[in-house]
């Protein structure tokens, strides 16, 4: 029973917690026993990941009629998104930090799975949340929220962190196969998150401020921009030596002319977020 509203919000506090370990170990800055903490932080988060999934097992096991309650609430069926997003952050982050305990190997081989296991939730996601908004949630735009994003956000963050995975396959078609995936992915995910974007924003500046407890989700738009920039600047770096040259330098420059604009307009949106809290 007291499972009965575990909804897939809480899929939220484990990606966040992974983000930290990935996060903290990009620092150029390292104090002593940083790495450390940081790995204990991943170590956490493929914890809570283990625990929130078996007990999501069970609320579908034993709470179905519920479960799908949250699919049919407008408010709560994107944060199916986060589920994806939880299987990659942690994916991710047991890559970068993870592999100090685990080692290279089997660090790979978890990653490996979590992110193929994400990337599929996060284009099921991508796919399924509007086709649910368009067909039975029917939200009006004075609803539209920054939580929308998150089902085609996800599809951005195994853009973001497949790069990390293309060092540890076969030379070859792989290694293009996987990049050229994870371009996809970004385009999947960037035009979803600029359709989306006017109808948050158009909100904002037709029916004012959220409610109070909502502002805070202001800061959700942050993750296409972030997330779009350090997909693009990861995958050009992963093209270098998979592509031919000619590509490889273009996606050099893409990085470049997109990555540099939409960090101006992360600027000015965290710059009116930050003011509306």
């Amino acid at each position: 029973p007291a499972l009965r509203h575990l909804g897939p919000n809480w899929y939220a506090s484990v990606m966040g917690t992974a983000i930290v370990a990935t996060a903290g170990a990009g620092l150029p800055w390292q104090p002593p026993g940083m790495r450390t903490a940081l790995t204990v932080v991943w170590a956490l988060s493929a914890l809570l990941l283990g625990v929130l999934l078996a007990a999501r097992a069970l609320h579908w096991a034993h709470h179905r009629d519920q479960a799908r309650a949250h699919l049919l609430d407008a408010s709560m069926a994107p944060f199916y998104g986060c589920l994806a997003m939880a299987l990659l952050a942690v994916g991710g982050a047991t890559l970068v930090v993870g592999s100090d305990w685990i080692g290279v190997r089997a660090a790979v081989a978890v990653d490996l799975v979590l992110f193929t296991a994400g990337t599929v939730t996060g284009v099921l996601a991508a796919v399924a949340v509007p086709y649910l908004m368009v067909t039975r949630h029917r939200p009006p735009l004075a609803d539209a929220s920054p939580v929308w994003l998150l089902p085609v956000v996800a599809p951005m963050v195994s853009a973001a962190l497949g790069p990390l995975l293309v060092p540890h396959l076969p030379a070859g078609q792989l290694r293009q196969t996987l990049l050229y995936c994870c371009y996809g992915l970004f385009g999947l995910s960037l035009l979803g998150a600029l359709l989306m974007l006017p109808l948050v924003l158009g909100r904002l500046l037709t029916g004012g401020p959220p409610a109070l407890a909502l502002t805070p989700t202001l800061f959700l738009v942050l993750g296409p921009l972030g997330q779009s920039t350090t997909a693009v600047h990861q995958l050009a770096e992963a093209a270098q030596g998979v592509v031919p040259g000619p590509y490889a330098g273009g996606f050099a420059t893409l990085a470049v002319l997109y990555g540099v604009p939409v960090m101006g307009f992360a600027a000015l949106w965290l710059g009116l977020a930050g003011a509306l809290v």
